[in-house]
């Protein structure tokens, strides 16, 4: 009896102190999680006001909520080998006489009340993007009901006008003549969705970048995918030129792309291409979609400049970003997807995003300051 007393005692102790620890560890999150939390729901309870109103698709939320879940997933584990990959090797360089894996698990059984918070931390990182998701993409499927198409035969004109009579994609044209240059490409456009993924949830898990730096990215995300993402796309409603032939007043206009991209395809599979008529079946089927088509502005573009944003005080991942940056950017015009002034008009948007979330960042700190830290030179 005594034994199994203390047992009891040394249980209560132990999940005591791991619970003391953790909330010792999230309590200068809280504020931030709380905005997140509240935003998050303010924006649900708008969407379904909005469904109210209109009459949104009839698919559930809990079924949105699991469609989105098993999307993330793969997203997830890709993100976090790769992670695990380059941490592994940067520590190999730097410890070369020791394992990586040996260290990791040493360190795990010396503390393992460390790992806990970082798990908590994984966790709210990913319901939060799972019902950010929801909320943005609810709205993005409703946009052809709220304002139908309207604005592409102007954003095509604007292509024209600032870029002297010709249409930005025949700039680049030359590309599809190496096909797996356009492959290359394709594949880090859809790279894209592992990388925001994978660092949003960074952002709330990491104690290597300090907490203001972290949340500002966060809250300017949060933003960005409103704004732009629902608001700029409502106001500025248009399908891009894969869609031209349906939406656009000249049926033929952009036939020239979608035939070098149909060409490419057909010597490498260009996922572009194939989602693309994934998401017009999509639109065909308003009932039961979840997920639409908006062009303008283009969120590739503006959460690609938020992430080089975050990194922007680390040397290798700046200009790893901004390569990025710029493929992102001619990705979405060769690959159909987005009028070049689809990026552009989203790039003073996102700085806007960066200073806002910043400004409420300062004020926050300001009144809850956190502990001083000096770990940005470190991924």
């Amino acid at each position: 009896m005594a034994a199994n007393t203390l047992n009891i005692t040394f249980v209560k102790s132990s999940l005591g102190a791991l619970f003391s620890n953790t909330v010792k560890h999230k309590t200068g999150d809280l504020i931030y999680i709380a905005i997140v939390g509240l935003s998050l729901l303010a924006w649900g309870i708008g969407v379904y006001i909005l469904y109210r109103t209109i009459g949104g698709p009839d698919l559930a939320v809990t079924d949105r909520v699991s469609s989105f879940q098993a999307k993330m997933m793969p997203l997830l584990i890709t993100f976090g080998s790769v992670f695990l990959l380059i941490r592994g090797l940067k520590f190999s360089r730097e410890n070369p006489d020791e394992s990586f894996l040996n260290h990791a698990i040493i360190e795990l059984k010396s503390n393992p009340q460390k790992l806990i918070p970082i798990l908590i931390s994984v966790l709210i990182g990913a319901i939060s993007f799972i019902y950010l998701q929801v909320n943005f993409m609810s709205v993005k499927t409703a946009i052809p009901t709220i304002q139908p198409f309207y604005f592409d035969d102007m954003a095509r004109r604007l292509d024209r006008l600032l870029f002297l009579g010709q249409d930005p994609w025949v700039y680049f044209s030359w590309l599809y003549n190496i096909p797996y240059a356009v492959k290359l490409i394709d594949i880090s456009y859809t790279l894209w969705s592992t990388l925001i993924v994978g660092f949003w949830i960074y952002a709330f898990a990491t104690s290597r970048i300090s907490r203001q730096r972290r949340f500002q990215y966060i809250l300017s995300m949060m933003i960005m995918w409103f704004v732009a993402g629902n608001l700029l796309a409502i106001l500025l409603s248009s399908a891009g030129p894969c869609y031209y032939f349906l939406f656009g007043s000249d049926p033929n206009y952009y036939a020239g792309l979608m035939s070098q991209l149909s060409s490419t395809h057909a010597v490498v599979p260009i996922d572009a291409y194939t989602y693309q008529d994934i998401l017009l079946s999509m639109y065909n089927n308003p009932e039961t979609r979840f997920g639409g088509i908006s062009a303008a502005p283009s969120l590739h573009v503006g959460t690609s400049l938020l992430l080089l944003a975050f990194f922007w005080k680390h040397p290798v991942a700046r200009y790893l970003l901004i390569l990025f940056n710029i493929i992102i950017y001619i990705g979405s015009i060769i690959l159909a997807w987005h009028y070049a002034i689809d990026g552009l008009i989203v790039v003073p948007v996102a700085f806007l995003c960066w200073v806002i979330a910043g400004k409420i960042t300062r004020v926050i700190e300001g009144r809850w300051p956190s502990p001083s830290l000096n770990l940005d030179q470190s991924l």
